[in-house]
């Protein structure tokens, strides 16, 4: 169990590092768009939620889908053969609770370079990152 746990952790981390680098080369592309919009008084809150919602696609689209193609696939071995029944019991409840665990944790990840840029002033974005 301990080595299961371990494993969940070390895969959770894997992702959330994933998440975090693909928003943070997102953003990068972005940030003289970013440091325009700060200086022209577009609010931290509204830049935030347009790459929360980034975010949130980019979770819908690598974890979504490939954690509802492993459940049908947990699933459908569990129903085709009595060894993988044993071995691979999923139900509904715990794949939803692991689902909408997995997304918050993924979505946290993709808005944190958002949030760190956010906290720089305008000058500091269009200067600093003057790329």
């Amino acid at each position: 169990m301990i080595s299961a746990l371990i494993s969940i952790v070390i895969m959770l981390g894997i992702m959330s590092l994933c998440i975090y680098f693909a928003m943070k080369a997102s953003l990068l592309s972005k940030i003289k768009e970013i440091g325009i919009y700060r200086a022209l008084g577009v609010s931290r809150k509204n830049i935030t939620f347009r790459f929360f919602i980034e975010s949130i696609v980019l979770v819908a689209l690598t974890v979504l889908i490939g954690f509802i193609i492993s459940v049908f696939l947990i699933n459908y071995l569990g129903s085709s053969s009595a060894v993988f029944k044993g071995n691979f019991y999923l139900p509904f409840w715990y794949a939803l609770i692991i689902l909408v665990f997995m997304g918050g944790i993924c979505t946290l990840f993709g808005t944190l370079p958002i949030i760190t840029l956010s906290s720089k002033t305008p000058s500091e974005i269009l200067s600093k990152y003057d790329i």
